[in-house]
């Protein structure tokens, strides 16, 4: 074989690699069609295009048009919920002597247990509990109007306040002498810049009557007041129902969670009418696992990566005329099975339902001609490369949501390709990736070798003259 033949081969394998590794519209498990115009447009993902995604990011997600070309997309955010009513708080600043402080605490307190239901204490700034001079160690701020409600706390610093960064932690009491932890986070006011940077802002959910605003550095900060914005509208999130399989025990069950489903709260739901039962879930993630390449280095029987993420209680009972079942709790971390364990052994041999929360995905397309327009999902490529992506910020700098875009619909889903031929096409075009590159191997050696051979045949030359 000459060069030139080499080269021509070398090029024809590079070609016909690139061709085989290029993602085409035969190469998603699931497909259907899109109405869309030529230009940008916003597009809502359903539920059955979550679950045939392959990759909890999206990145096996494609819309082709009628040419067979990938179109540039890009997730959208969500729109922001609208804060609810503000309200100043009446913020009382404590001794920082620690008998002093729990003196006061305690007052309040006797002043409520011999009011009883009637108790009225008046917090209030006007006659400040600190002596002048006297320095500060905690705030106490009255929430009683707010019980059991949702929000925010937003500190606010005096006037005249130093620049201040510390870490606070917001501390809850339904008699003021019992204290639970509420909230913690970092308190800054800022002004070197020129302009003043404060974060002041901490969320909380089920409000006690008193909250204290305490702090582990020595110095305090200078606080003002305090207000409480309450949470909006929640927007009614789609609810998607989990498969629920027995686990290894009796009191034991295996959930199976779609990796593309953004799952933001679960509801565990009792099977049956006036039930109730305590059980403990746990997530699994197979990258809390260290190392998790190493598996060789484990003791034989290595601990399955299992996270807790709390106690629940699930009931569903009647009362006063109507059935009353227990709320849904936020899972912060993605995974792909959970495990729920009973606890007490206060179970049946029905499984609790299981129903996942999930937060709509809304996508940025700039749809190209000619029609028809294709969204496909579920690529066999264990590692899919990203498709083609825009840049939200720049082509909607006024619109950050995409709320003006027209909306592109989904329509009927053509003849999607079969799970089996789906897998058999994955597993051809991998083994047609191999043959490629075991071919520019071989031409590699091939030409390397040949080289060698010139360079020989030139040095025997130089010695002959």
């Amino acid at each position: 074989m000459n060069v030139p033949r080499l080269a021509i081969l070398l090029a024809l394998i590079v070609c016909l690699n690139a061709q085989a590794g290029a993602p085409r519209l035969d190469d998603f498990a699931y497909r259907v069609n899109v109405a869309a115009q030529p230009g940008l447009n916003a597009l809502e993902l359903n539920e059955a295009i979550l679950r045939a995604a392959r990759t909890a990011n999206l990145l096996d997600l494609r819309v082709f048009n009628g040419a067979g070309e990938a179109l540039p997309m890009a997730p959208l955010r969500l729109p922001d919920v609208a804060p609810g009513p503000a309200s100043e708080l009446r913020t009382v600043p404590l001794p920082a002597q620690t008998k002093a402080r729990d003196k006061v605490l305690s007052d309040f307190a006797l002043r409520i247990e011999r009011l009883g239901a009637g108790a009225v204490i008046e917090l209030t700034t006007a006659d400040p509990v600190s002596a002048p001079g006297e320095a500060v160690g905690g705030y106490l701020l009255d929430l009683r109007l707010h019980e059991n409600m949702d929000g925010e706390i937003r500190l606010q610093f005096a006037r005249d306040a130093d620049d201040y960064s510390g870490r606070i932690d917001l501390l809850g009491s339904d008699d003021l002498v019992a204290w639970r932890p509420l909230a913690s986070g970092s308190l800054v006011r800022n002004r070197q810049l020129g302009d003043t940077i404060e974060r002041n802002s901490f969320p909380v959910g089920k409000l006690p009557p008193f909250v204290r605003v305490a702090w582990r550095d020595a110095r305090a900060p200078q606080l003002g007041g305090a207000v409480f914005v309450a949470r909006g509208a929640q927007p009614i999130w789609p609810r998607a129902v989990l498969a629920v399989t027995r686990g290894d025990s009796a009191e034991s069950w295996l959930v199976a969670v779609p990796v593309g489903l953004p799952v933001a709260r679960l509801h565990l739901r009792a099977p049956g009418d006036n039930v109730s039962m305590r059980v403990r879930v746990f997530r699994y993630d197979m990258r809390e696992v260290d190392p998790p390449a190493q598996v060789h280095l484990h003791p034989r029987r290595a601990p399955q990566p299992w996270i807790d993420v709390g106690t629940h209680e699930v009931f569903r009972v009647y009362r006063d005329g109507k059935w009353v079942e227990n709320s849904p709790f936020p899972l912060a971390h993605g995974t792909t099975r959970l495990r729920i364990d009973s606890v007490g052994g206060n179970v049946g041999d029905a499984p609790p339902i299981v129903e996942a929360e999930w937060q709509p995905q809304r996508y940025l397309v700039a749809v190209r001609a000619p029609a028809p327009y294709v969204l496909a999902v579920g690529s066999a490529e264990s590692d899919p490369q990203p498709g083609p992506t825009l840049d939200p910020r720049s082509v909607l700098p006024d619109d950050a949501a995409g709320l003006r875009l027209p909306v592109a619909r989904l329509e009927a889903a053509p003849a999607a390709a079969q799970p089996a031929e789906h897998a058999l096409r994955g597993a051809h075009d991998a083994w047609l990736r191999y043959v490629l590159w075991g071919m520019l191997l071989l031409a590699v050696v091939a030409l390397s070798l040949m080289a060698w051979r010139i360079a020989e045949q030139l040095r025997a030359q130089g010695r002959a003259d």
